[in-house]
């Protein structure tokens, strides 16, 4: 669990594969985190480069895990335009495996002024 109470699980396609992004796991957001989330909304956490990013995705709740494995194969942060609304959390840059003892960072304000 997060500092928050947050729970995220790691994704798992079958029994044998989990989902990857980076040769990384991706996790999804199971309880606990200070956030709503609509009925159709799906929260995700995904390495893309050197961080972590804890994302909401309205409207992408019931996707086809071909959608978000082809998604995933492909995410970056900066043409999937990541940090313009989806990312909600982001960690400090990081090359390790999975997200545990990463320090994280709520993401504020937006908009050119601020980065």
């Amino acid at each position: 669990a997060g500092d928050e109470g947050d729970v995220w699980n790691l994704q798992w396609l079958d029994s044998h594969k989990a989902w990857t992004a980076y040769g990384r796991g991706v996790y999804t957001y199971a309880s606990g985190w200070n956030n709503t989330l609509g009925p159709d909304d799906d929260a995700a956490m995904i390495y893309s480069g050197s961080r972590w990013f804890a994302t909401v995705h309205k409207g992408w709740k019931g996707r086809s895990v071909d959608f978000w494995l082809q998604y995933s194969k492909e995410v970056h942060a900066f043409w999937d335009r990541i940090y313009d609304e989806k990312t909600h959390y982001v960690s400090e840059p990081t090359i390790l495996s999975d997200p545990i003892a990463v320090d994280f960072f709520k993401v504020g304000r937006r908009g050119r002024r601020y980065g």
